[in-house]
């Protein structure tokens, strides 16, 4: 777990990104160790989409979930 957090850590820093919570680091991390889908309703994520993990989004006001991240 340790090794995916430090990695992702290391990917943000060197890509210029802030996850804006340390907490946000962990999850990502828990995705990748565990090779689940991370489910999220904002898009704090989406860069790390295809490198780490695999990320769907949840339109919150619509209660639809998507792999689309443009709207």
């Amino acid at each position: 777990m340790l090794d995916a957090y430090i990695a992702i850590e290391a990917y943000n820093y060197y890509e210029g990104r802030d996850m804006g919570s340390k907490n946000d680091l962990w999850i990502a991390a828990t995705a990748r160790v565990h090779r689940m889908t991370l489910i999220t309703t904002d898009k704090d994520f989406i860069h790390l989409r295809d490198t780490f993990i695999s990320v769907a989004y949840m339109d919150p006001v619509k209660g639809v979930l998507t792999n689309d991240f443009d709207d």
